[in-house]
């Protein structure tokens, strides 16, 4: 019930954008065909520009579809947007996310570094 959740989630961002909610989005994707919800999350950047939880988010869709260039940036992005007391738990992911990738794309060097990072901010 991926697609009803899609659109519910969908839904509810357009009366009252909440950042925690849109994480919840990428969890409504389906193996090898996020690429509408990527085209969705890229609009909702218009009005959102700055929304750590929103670039983490099409960071996770991106890596899904092994869109490693693109998930790398918008990982990167939610890390440079996120504050970093008030955020922690975003930042922590993004760094384990990253790591994860980089691993994937055989650069283990990087990932190593942001496994360190991930482990610096969980504590």
């Amino acid at each position: 019930r991926q697609n009803e959740a899609r659109r519910i989630v969908e839904e509810a961002l357009k009366v009252n954008w909440d950042s925690r909610l849109v994480q919840r989005y990428a969890d409504c994707a389906e193996p090898g065909k996020a690429l509408p919800q990527i085209q969705q999350a890229e609009k909702w950047l218009v009005d959102h520009p700055n929304d750590a939880d929103l670039y983490y988010t099409l960071g996770v869709l991106c890596l899904g579809e092994q869109l490693w260039g693109k998930a790398q940036s918008n990982f990167e992005r939610a890390l440079r947007y996120a504050d970093r007391d008030a955020q922690r738990r975003i930042c922590v992911r993004a760094h384990l996310a990253l790591a994860r990738l980089f691993e994937e794309t055989d650069r283990p060097e990087d990932a190593q570094k942001h496994y360190r990072e991930s482990a610096m901010l969980a504590a």
